[in-house]
Parts: structure tokens; sequence; C-alpha cells
């Protein structure tokens, strides 16, 4: 009889044993995953790592879209502010150029500068009131426009944050929208693989075929 008992405590022992690390770290990578998913979590984070605290007035996020809502300047400068097109044609490599005229809404027609290279296209026109060359439109799929604080076609996720953020939590979603506070105008940023693939500009300027 003491003998059966001795083996049942041992059986019992032996099914109870530690968790080994391999256990531990799957206990940890579902803990992160959790972390990944609490979108409130990581919207906290993110605020607290602003390299400039009113750089972004709000961060939303829907779906696999990250949405900051911002006044920084290159929300609507992302070449630098420039009164001469050429300074903004020459961070463009391998583009063609043409001038075109465009109606507006009123009737009336605004000269506009397309930059265009392979794969890409984007429209300027000068505002004479602000000094300044303008976004009107913007589709961005190859590594030819460099924009300010080196983000162009290519550059990892991580390197997009760091832009405005002070070492921040990683982030799930693959498109980042940043949205002006102001005028109408929205950036999309989409990654595949923690890659920026595609970069597209759209503002409210009311042009005829912009």
């Amino acid at each position: 009889m003491k003998c059966l008992v001795a083996i049942a405590v041992l059986f019992y022992f032996a099914s109870c044993k530690p968790k080994t690390q391999s256990d531990k770290g799957l206990t940890v990578i579902t803990s992160q995953r959790t972390t990944l998913n609490d979108t409130s979590s990581l919207r906290k984070m993110l605020e607290k790592t602003l390299r400039q605290p009113n750089d972004f007035y709000e961060i939303l996020f829907n779906h696999d879209t990250l949405k900051l809502i911002s006044g920084v300047d290159y929300l609507y400068y992302p070449f630098g502010k420039h009164a001469d097109v050429n300074a903004i044609i020459k961070q463009v490599t391998n583009s063609t150029l043409k001038n075109i005229r465009l109606s507006s809404a009123g009737g009336d027609t605004t000269g506009l500068t397309e930059i265009e290279t392979s794969k890409s296209r984007m429209k300027l026109f000068y505002d004479i009131e602000q000094n300044r060359q303008q976004i009107v439109s913007a589709d961005i799929n190859d590594n030819n426009f460099h924009l300010k604080n080196k983000i162009e076609i290519g550059i990892s996720k991580e390197y997009f944050f760091n832009v405005f953020f002070n070492k921040p939590p990683l982030i799930p979603t693959n498109i980042i929208k940043l949205i002006s506070v102001v005028d109408g105008i929205k950036h999309y940023y989409y990654f595949k693989n923690n890659r920026l693939v595609k970069i597209t500009m759209i503002t409210d300027y009311t042009f005829e075929n912009k």
C-alpha cells in the first residue's frame, strides 16, 4: 500500500513541472499582442513620446489606420517652404516637368507645375498671398521624391515614427493618415512589410481635372 502511495506522489510532482523558457516566452508574446490591440494604451503611449508636445492635436485609431491631426509645417510644406518651384524640383530626381493651366471653381485659370516620374506625379501652384509653392495633389510610388526629414519611399515604419516621436511603441497599423487641423490637406502613408510603399496627398483646392 505504501508503495502505491509513493508512486502516486511521484507521478503528481512529475506532472506539475515548472514552465520552460519557451512557455514563458509565449506568455510574454501574448501580453505584447494584448497591448498592441489596446488602441487606448497605444494612443496614450504615443502622446507621452511626442518630440514636440504641441505637434499633434489628436491621435485616433480606425481599423488599420492611425490618424494624426496636426498643424506641423511638414504637413503643409513637405519639401520645405519655397517660393521658387525650382527649389522643390531639385528634391525630385529623374523627373520631367510640365506647366499647365487649370480652371478654378470661380472660372479663373491658375498656373500649376506638374512634376512627374515614371511612377509618380505631383502638382503645385504658387500662392501669391503666402509667397509659397503649395501642394495641390501628389501620388508618390517611387523614391525619387525626397521629402523633409529624409522621408521617402522605402523607409521603415520605425524611421517614419521617429521623425515625430521619441522612442514610440510598436504600431500595428499599416496606413498613417496626417490631417491638417486648419486647412484641408491630408497625407496618406501606406506601409507593407514595414516599408513605406506609397504616399498620397489630397487637398481641398478645387481645380478642374487636377
